[in-house]
Formats: structure tokens, sequence, C-alpha cells
């Protein structure tokens, strides 16, 4: 449960700011909920806040999480 909660947050929160980078939700942070982003030198802006601001790849670490989480009562040994 905790990978597929991962996983589907951060998968919102990239197409939320993919498809609309100034939805409120996602925004700089100039309004409360807003995220706060960073620009890069070829224009584009990443974001730098919510789960993408913890860690580089939150959608994987939600699928690793949600695989260790099927692998273990299927009696399957870890990699």
């Amino acid at each position: 449960a905790l990978g597929l909660w991962i996983f589907l947050g951060a998968t919102t929160q990239r197409s939320l700011f993919s498809r609309n980078p100034q939805d409120p939700r996602v925004a700089a942070p100039a309004s409360p909920p807003g995220l706060p982003t960073v620009p890069t030198a070829t224009g584009q802006v990443l974001l730098a806040g919510g789960w993408w601001g913890l860690v580089r790849r939150p959608d994987d670490l939600g699928e690793l999480l949600m695989a260790l989480g099927w692998t273990l009562p299927c009696g399957e040994s870890l990699p």
C-alpha cells in the first residue's frame, strides 16, 4: 500500500506539472499549495518539491516497494 501511495502521488504530480505548470496544485510557491521548481540551462523547469524534492525517482521507489510487497508473501527470494 505504501508503494502504491508513493507511485500514484509522484505520477500525479508529474502528470499535473507536465500538462499545466500553472496548475495551483503544482505551481511555483507563490501560492501555498504550490511546489518549488528549478529552471535548467535548456529552459525547462523541473519539480523540486513534493515527492520529487525528496528523492530523484519517487515513482521507481513506489514500484520497487510494490514488487517487494508481492515478493515476500509469495515465497520468492530477494534479488
